[in-house]
This record gives structure tokens, C-alpha cells and sequence, in this order.
């Protein structure tokens, strides 16, 4: 691979108000590293520009976009807290950076363009965001590097500058549950939810491997029309659980974990809060439910109370936080007087900040769900599972929403979103999503006790085959070329063992030395490998786990039409 250009300085970078200066960095990726010198409060633009360098496309975080080039007439994107990561990547056809950049500012707004310029021929760039008491700094990254090596260099330099840890902060370490299978009630249940049932498909889920559970919503409200009018309370609906804390006892005896969902902002139309509490709410703006104040101290201290209360009084290891992004499209309002902040940005993360310091006095590692695009660099010091928007049956958008996501969070898992089908289809359509969400921690939404024999051998069979590579998925160095096709094949690498998993037919798989996994999420029953040594195929098994008796011992070196079943998998050693 070449190696980096230095950033030269001819970028004509500049600011609308205020100075940027150069100061000092490691500089081991060739990246240049600015920081903007304005009067606290002022908001600041920072514009400049560099070549095309035969950019074929453009990494955000943002879920649903695609990854085509912008142009400098497009809206820019807006990055926060609660929404989406302050960075931007340009990838060329080879998957190396054309230019990247990145800031510090990870709780307030940033809004910020790569864009190319019609008349200029060239890439025009801009980010705006607000100078707050902490110097934000901006780091500028030449072309020629692999472009997952400087996603990763990024979200380095966010923990550096943002460890975890001390207050208001969750422990480094992850609690085990949290990087293991999950049962979520939502697309197998929804708000219809029965205690009895559930705890006959948790027994079924911890026989197959799971070893958590999500109760999401349902459980506070008898009304099944899926909409948030009885959010708020958050009072057990008893003829949903007679028992919660029984029941959640009894999950905790089959080994698994369990939390409970809670929409955050949300303050139903129907609830008492919303007759008694109206002081703590924002103005009624005519959405689904009202919103907590954040702004507000006495509205913070509230909300963490009720947290607490359910963790401690029901025995939960923890919370699925939802709905957390609805603060940032909530319109300005006038500060009360009794806010500590005009800010709903930095409200949030006293919040959260506060919410984590109530359930640690409950529970040591609490494990807390946040779920795109509240996925952002500060907000790892508030969860420890980050969790793929909602997309049901949609293992395409499943599998490139969890590769953008592991691309920039390192230090906690990330979940795929919580996988169903039907059932009446083929069990090798199941099988390939379920491939789709390898390279994070997979939720399971389905009712277990009612699917066929199958379908349950085929996933017994995913769960054991996931878990026997799960170090290897989930921590291992990722190769995922071309995110503007969706990454076609995508490799994990740790030491001498490493994962590939093509979802694209004739996309050519490169075999690595050492024991090489193999799976088959292409829709047709082969791949094509490609291997610079002979090779030995030690096993090859369908989606159902049952080996292959026509396997090949060993092939020569070259490229291979490999027979390998429709979500099935074999093993190469070389």
C-alpha cells in the first residue's frame, strides 16, 4: 500500500471568525491537526478544499444514505450528542481515503459538508459548529490510507480526548451480556405482551445460546395501538407482568440477563406526568407526546429517579433507552428561568450522565441500549450497547448499518437490529440475514415456540457457529471494501484466524494464511476464492449444520468456484 501524502498546505484553509492554529499531533497517519481560536459562544465556520483524488464516494454515519458523493449545493450534515459522529470520509475505488476529517465537538451541534464543487472540479468543505469553554480541534487526513484504518485512528483520538470511566461514566469494561446473544419481545410481540408466554420463550431462547433479554414497550400500558399516549409513568401494567420482579428472578435463573425499555423524552398525553408535571415539559409542539425539559435540573433529577427506581424495585441489569434523538429535532424555545443550560444538547448529557450515576448505585456495570443515530463518540460513556436503527427483514440495511457503526465504535458493542422473518419462507432466506448481522452481537425477535422444526435447527445452528467465532466478529480488525456497494465482502482478522462472509455472488474472496471461515450470504449455493498457497478444507456444513460429504480435502492455489450451500460455511487452513 502507498504510503500517505502529508497534507499540504495549500488547502486555503480558513475561518470566518477568530484564528486557526496548527498544534502539534502524532502525525502517524500523515493528518493534520488545527485548533479553532474564537471568543466561547461564537459560532465559527471553517471552510476549505482539496483535490477529487478519484473519490468514488462518501462515508457518514448517517443510517439509510447512501454512500454517493455530495454535491456543495446539498444540505450538510448534522452531527451531535444525540445524532450521528462529527466526521466525513471520501474512499476512492481501491477503499483507500481520499480526505477525512474530524472534530472534538461531541455535544453540541456540528453541521459539515465534503462536497464537490461544479465549477471548481474539486472537493469543497465546511464545518460549522459553536466555540465552547474546551478548545475544539480539527484533524485533516491525507489520501493513500485504507480508509478503516483512519476511521479507527478517528475514533482513537475521540476516547483519548473522552476516556471512560469516573463519574457520570460506565466502566470500560463491558459486562459479558452485553456482547452476547439477545431476546427482544418488539417484532415478536410488540405491546402484546403476556408474562407467561414470555417466560416459556425465554427458556427456549437460553437453551439456544441467548443470554439476555429486551422487554420492550408494552410493558407499562395496556393499549396495543403502538403509540406513546401512556408513556411517562412508567408504572408495570399488571395485567401484562402480575409479578415483574418473579419474573425477571426467574430469567436471571436460566442465565440470562434483562432490561426493560423506556422511551426517555417521551411524556404521554394520557399519563399523570403530563396533568402534574406540565412545569418540566417543553412546550407541546404537537408530536406523538410531549418532552422533558432537559434544561431543566429538577426535570433531569426526575427522570434519573425513575430509572433507578425500575433497575433497583424490579432487579434489571439494566435499560433500553430509546428515542433519545427526538431532542434534536425539537425547535428552539426561550430558557426558563430555572435552567442550568439554554442548551438541550448539554441537558441531555447531564441526563445521562446522572442516569448512569443512579443505576451504578443498583447495579456495578448496568447495561444500557442506545440505538442509531445516538451512536456518537461521548455518548459511549453513557451505554455499552449500540444497537442498528430499526430495519425488520432488511438485512442489507442490517449489514451496512452494523459495519458503519463497528467502524467507529471500539470500545463497546455494537448489536444488529433485532433480526425476523417469516416463516413460511425458506430457511436459508433466514439464515443469510442472520449472515448479514455477523459482525455484531444479534438480537433474535421471532416466537421460538412457534417455529418450525427447520427454522429451529437453523438457528441453534447460527447461534453455535456465531459464538464458536464470536471473538474473531465482534474484536477482530475489519477489511470491508467499498462502502458504496454495500460492502460485498467483509472480513474480520485476529492473529491467525479471521471470518469472511461474501454477500455479493462472483465478488472474489481472498483466503487468508492460518484457519480461514468462510460463509455463504449470496443468494446462490457457491463462492469464489481466491488461494495463494494450497489449501486443506477441513469442514463444510449447510445452514442447518449438517457436514458436506462431497467436500474437496485440499485445493491448489488460483481461483476457485467453491461449492458451499446457500448460508452455509466451511473452514480452510493453510
Amino acid at each position: 500500500m502507498a504510503q500517505p501524502e502529508m497534507l499540504a498546505d495549500a488547502m486555503d484553509l480558513a475561518v470566518s471568525t477568530g484564528v486557526l492554529r496548527d498544534v502539534p499531533s502524532n502525525g502517524r497517519l500523515g493528518h493534520r491537526e488545527v485548533e479553532v481560536d474564537a471568543p466561547v459562544g461564537t459560532t465559527v465556520t471553517v471552510t476549505w478544499h482539496v483535490p477529487l483524488s478519484g473519490a468514488v464516494g462518501y462515508w457518514t454515519s448517517r443510517v439509510g444514505v447512501t454512500k454517493s458523493l455530495h454535491t456543495d449545493w446539498s444540505a450538510p450534515t448534522t452531527a451531535s450528542l444525540t445524532s450521528e459522529v462529527p466526521a466525513g470520509l471520501l474512499f476512492d475505488a481501491q477503499s483507500r481515503c481520499a480526505h477525512a476529517f474530524a472534530v472534538t465537538e461531541t455535544v453540541t451541534e456540528v453541521a459539515f459538508r465534503l462536497a464537490v464543487s461544479e465549477e471548481n472540479k474539486r472537493i469543497n468543505a465546511d464545518v460549522t459548529l459553536t466555540v465552547g469553554i474546551q478548545p475544539c480541534r480539527l484533524r485533516l487526513y491525507p489520501p493513500g490510507l485504507r480508509y478503516e484504518d483512519v476511521l479507527a485512528d478517528i475514533a482513537a483520538w475521540w476516547s483519548e480526548r473522552d476516556p471512560l470511566g469516573g463519574v457520570g461514566s460506565l466502566p470500560s469494561h463491558l459486562p459479558t451480556a452485553a456482547t452476547e446473544p439477545v431476546y427482544s419481545t418488539w417484532y415478536s410481540m410488540h405491546q402484546q405482551l403476556e408474562q407467561q408466554e414470555l417466560d416459556a420463550e425465554l427458556s427456549l431462547a437460553a437453551d439456544m445460546g441467548m443470554r439476555s433479554v429486551i422487554v420492550d414497550d408494552g410493558w407499562q400500558t395496556t393499549d396495543n395501538q403502538r403509540g406513546y399516549a401512556f408513556t411517562g409513568d412508567w408504572e408495570v401494567a399488571d395485567s401484562r407482568f402480575s409479578d415483574l420482579s418473579a419474573h425477571v428472578d426467574r430469567t436471571h435463573s436460566l442465565g440470562m440477563a434483562e432490561l426493560l425499555w423506556i422511551s426517555l423524552p417521551f411524556v404521554g398525553r394520557e399519563s399523570a406526568a403530563a396533568r402534574h408535571l406540565t412545569h418540566l415539559l417543553l412546550p407541546d409542539d404537537g408530536r406523538m407526546a410531549r418532552l422533558w425539559d432537559v434544561r431543566l435540573p429538577e426535570a433531569r433529577s426526575h427522570v434519573a429517579t425513575i430509572c433507578r427506581r425500575l433497575v433497583a424495585d424490579y432487579h434489571l441489569d439494566g435499560l433500553k433507552i430509546d428515542f433519545i434523538d427526538e431532542w434534536s429535532s425539537y425547535p428552539s424555545t426561550p430558557t426558563p428561568a430555572a435552567a442550568d443550560t439554554a442548551s438541550y444538547t448539554v441537558g441531555v448529557d447531564r441526563l445521562l450522565a446522572a442516569i448512569v450515576t443512579e443505576l451504578q448505585a443498583v447495579v456495578d456495570n448496568p447495561m444500557i441500549e442506545f440505538r442509531q443515530s445516538y451512536i456518537g463518540p461521548r455518548m459511549m460513556r453513557y451505554g455499552n450497547m449500540f444497537r442498528v436503527a430499526d430495519c425488520p427483514a432488511d438485512g442489507f440495511r442490517n449489514r451496512v448499518s452494523s459495519i458503519d457503526l463497528r467502524h467507529v465504535i471500539k470500545e463497546r458493542a455494537v448489536h444488529a437490529d433485532m433480526v425476523m422473518w417469516s416463516a413460511a419462507d425458506p430457511a436459508e432466506d433466514a439464515a443469510e440475514q442472520l449472515l448479514c448481522t455477523a459482525f455484531s452481537v444479534p438480537q433474535i425477535s421471532m416466537l421460538l415456540s412457534q417455529l418450525p422444526d427447520d427454522h429451529t435447527a437453523m438457528l441453534q445452528h447460527y447461534l453455535a457457529w456465531w459464538g464458536a467465532n464470536r471473538e474473531v466478529l465482534l474484536w477482530g480488525q475489519l477489511r470491508a471494501p467499498r462502502p458504496d456497494l454495500g460492502y460485498p465482502v467483509v472480513t474480520a482478522v485476529n492473529d491467525h484466524r479471521s471470518v469472511t462472509i461474501s454477500y455479493a455472488s462472483e465478488s472474489v474472496i481472498d483466503v487468508r494464511p492460518g484457519r480461514a471461515v468462510i460463509a455463504n450470504a449470496t443468494g446462490g449455493d457457491s463462492v469464489v476464492v481466491n488461494l495463494t498457497s494450497i489449501a486443506t478444507v477441513e469442514t463444510v456444513t449447510d445452514c442447518f449444520g449438517v457436514p458436506r460429504s462431497d467436500a474437496p480435502g485440499e485445493l491448489t492455489a488460483g481461483l476457485h468456484h467453491f461449492p458451499l450451500p446457500r448460508g452455509g460455511s466451511c473452514v480452510f487452513q493453510s
